[in-house]
């Protein structure tokens, strides 16, 4: 994950990435930024889950489609991952609503995603249903987001995992 991205080198091969779907994404070889990043982020590592959702589902970035799968968000489908990143609330909640029995794998990861979401709405419900799940690692998952949520809402969900 150290990698720096966005350069090739002039004579470097085409690459290609296996989407989350199952499809190849590939993109030309050219000797120029192919990924455009902040100044401040020079590493997959650094780079926000949210961030790299946008550029992999915006085009064709084998990087950041890479990196996504790497992240545990790989068996999710595209309408997924537009839904987790949606400016639309509504979406994001749907979202939650559809995937409440959540085990683990791609759904855990996308509730856990949900559970930093910026609405108190959508972090209540993401982590009441991460709490639900019966995983142990996703229930301490939502215990550790829900402690520190200064929404009082959402904070009650720790003392709700705590009884449990």
């Amino acid at each position: 994950d150290a990698e720096p991205l966005g350069w090739r080198t002039p004579g470097s091969e085409a690459s290609s990435v296996r989407g989350p779907l199952g499809f190849v994404r590939e993109r030309p070889a050219a000797p120029h930024a192919f990924l455009a990043l902040p100044v401040h982020l020079t590493t997959v590592a650094s780079l926000p889950d949210r961030w790299l959702l946008a550029q992999a589902l915006a085009g064709d970035e084998p990087i950041a489609w890479a990196a996504i799968v790497r992240r545990g968000f790989g068996e999710a489908s595209e309408a997924m991952l537009a839904a987790a990143i949606s400016t639309d609330e509504a979406d994001r909640l749907t979202l939650v609503a559809d995937r409440r029995a959540a085990r683990g794998g791609a759904v855990g990861r996308l509730l856990l995603l949900l559970g930093a979401d910026p609405s108190p709405r959508v972090r209540t419900r993401a982590l009441s249903a991460l709490a639900a799940s019966g995983n142990p690692a996703l229930i301490d998952a939502a215990w550790r987001l829900a402690v520190r949520d200064p929404d009082p809402r959402v904070a009650a969900i720790a003392e709700e995992i705590q009884r449990r």
